[in-house]
């Protein structure tokens, strides 16, 4: 369960085609998380939708490493969302 590990710094869903609703699921869980440094997300089919919520998540947290090869459909308008969080 996550939620009893407040100190969870790495998280590799690599793989796992979580989808972009999965991702906004597995975001609303990780807000409790101040501490996620590192994410792995490739290769689980999002699209710029999710990319959107993932904007949103980075905006207020510490992010220092992001995969997120293999989600071909993210595409330019995912790209664009992610460029203005940095």
């Amino acid at each position: 369960m996550c939620g009893s590990n407040p100190l969870l710094s790495i998280l590799d869903l690599s793989g796992m085609r979580i989808g972009d609703k999965g991702l906004a699921n597995l975001i609303n869980g990780m807000k409790v998380y101040g501490s996620i440094i590192s994410l792995n997300i490739g290769d689980n089919n999002l699209s710029h939708e999710g990319i959107e919520h993932l904007g949103e998540y980075m905006m207020n947290q510490q992010l220092i490493e992001l995969w997120l090869s293999g989600n071909d459909k993210i595409g330019n308008k995912g790209i664009k969302t992610l460029s203005k969080c940095f």
